[in-house]
């Protein structure tokens, strides 16, 4: 049973705003940063995944700062994904360091 005044709408461990701020993140950052650090690259990916670990110690703890960091780490670990699979997009064939 869901506490009141939680949200009641959830996936997995996320309440469906958490879900929704990581996504916005996601989008935004994506397309923000793929003319900085690129899109679909390990780098690119590393990258984000950094930010995404170190974020919390510049912009503290909370429900938005974690669906912030949340959605970097997501963005971060599809890159290296993509840059190690390879992908279509910006990411091109499988990449070596």
């Amino acid at each position: 049973m869901a506490k009141k005044g939680k949200a009641k709408f959830r996936v997995g461990g996320y309440d469906i705003g958490t879900i929704f701020i990581a996504s916005i993140t996601k989008n935004m950052q994506e397309r923000l940063l793929r003319g900085i650090i690129g899109d679909g690259t390990i780098i690119s990916g590393a990258i984000k995944l950094g930010i995404a670990l170190f974020a919390p110690k510049l912009i503290g703890r909370g429900h938005i700062q974690n669906a912030i960091c949340l959605g970097f780490g997501i963005d971060g670990v599809d890159d290296i994904l993509t840059g190690f699979l390879g992908g279509g997009g910006n990411g091109g064939g499988a990449q070596v360091l």
